[in-house]
């Protein structure tokens, strides 16, 4: 029998993260924590050997950033969507994100356990989920950067 429940796996830098989103999603029904890791690297591995339907990755990690972590997962495991997570949403890291590694959302580390829930089962549902923190950032870069191009400046 198959088994119905969001697999998600979880790499972030620092393992009380990784606790703490474990605590969270470790009593719910619907979903089952089938890898986690405090590496880059380690979380590739994992992807080898247990397939997961969501990966949940810190964005700024010393050994493999997120962006480049979400271009191998993507090439490597496409079925996997990514919800990267994050302290800063900044718009030009987000904007960077969705371009070039495909994610499929994005949350500040500020979320609510229900806000995360909601964000695992939509991606996992094949949509997109963005903080509202995230959107609003993202909206404020979009502008800039299409203020810059009118006026042909670079964004430095």
């Amino acid at each position: 029998m198959r088994n119905d429940k969001i697999r998600v796996a979880i790499v972030d830098d620092h393992q009380i993260v990784i606790d703490g989103i474990f605590a969270l999603l470790k009593n719910e029904e619907g979903i089952d924590i089938v890898a986690s890791t405090t590496s880059p690297s380690q979380i590739l591995e994992s992807l080898n050997i247990t397939e997961a339907d969501v990966l949940i990755t810190d964005v700024f990690m010393p050994e493999m950033n997120g962006r480049e972590l979400a271009k191998k997962v993507k090439e490597k495991f496409p079925q996997t969507r990514i919800l990267a997570l994050s302290m800063s949403g900044q718009g030009q890291m987000v904007d960077a994100m969705i371009n070039e590694s495909d994610i499929a959302g994005y949350v500040l580390k500020n979320l609510s356990k229900e806000e995360l829930l909601s964000a695992i089962q939509k991606i996992h549902a094949g949509g997109i989920y963005f903080s509202e923190e995230v959107i609003l950032e993202l909206s404020t870069f979009s502008q800039i950067k299409k203020q810059n191009e009118e006026a042909h400046l670079t964004l430095r």
